[in-house]
């Protein structure tokens, strides 16, 4: 594991320590996690239940050109936003730090995905 901070694969790490354990320099990304912190976290993990929901959103198609593939990514990005704004609206705590609005009057390129997700997390 990369001790810093800041690096991407600690995000969640750093999400429990600062936010659910309540250690403020955990938020520091510039630094070592110190033992402490580490141990906590660690505790943390060993003591809970950790549930993956996994949806899949479309096929993948090796052949695409550049443009579909954009198009693809941008589809994904614009229902991750709807997905954000929905666990903000029903208050539900989430790790992103930024919660990005969806572009307004875009409709969901994946609704039946959504109302599963909807569904399985109470959001309705």
């Amino acid at each position: 594991m990369d001790d810093l901070g800041g690096s991407t694969q600690n995000q969640i790490y750093r999400y429990i320590a600062e936010t659910i354990l309540g250690f403020s320099e955990a938020a520091r990304k510039d630094s070592k996690f110190d033992e402490k912190i580490k141990q906590a976290v660690e505790d943390f993990l060993v003591e809970s239940t950790i549930t993956m929901h996994v949806y899949p959103l479309q096929p993948f198609s090796p052949g695409i050109n550049k443009d579909q593939h954009l198009e693809i990514v941008h589809e994904v990005t614009h229902f991750e936003k709807i997905i954000i704004n929905l666990f903000r609206v029903h208050e539900k705590r989430i790790a992103n730090k930024k919660l990005p609005l969806p572009e307004k009057n875009a409709e969901c390129p994946y609704p039946q995905i959504l109302a599963e997700i909807a569904d399985d997390f109470e959001l309705g």
